[in-house]
């Protein structure tokens, strides 16, 4: 079961996904950075936006 496991794991795909992965979340990180919601407090749009709920 572990060869079959470690077989997959090794698929040009699924390399391809990973580095997918890791580049959409740095480009998430930039995004939240450049407007202001690196550290949000609470949940919703009201709540980063700055309106009283």
């Amino acid at each position: 079961m572990q060869s079959i496991v470690r077989r997959l794991n090794n698929q040009t795909h699924d390399r391809a996904i990973r580095t997918r992965h890791v580049v959409m979340e740095r480009l998430f990180a930039e995004g939240k950075e450049q407007h202001g919601l690196s550290r949000a407090r609470s949940r919703g749009l009201e709540a980063m936006l700055g309106k009283p709920s």
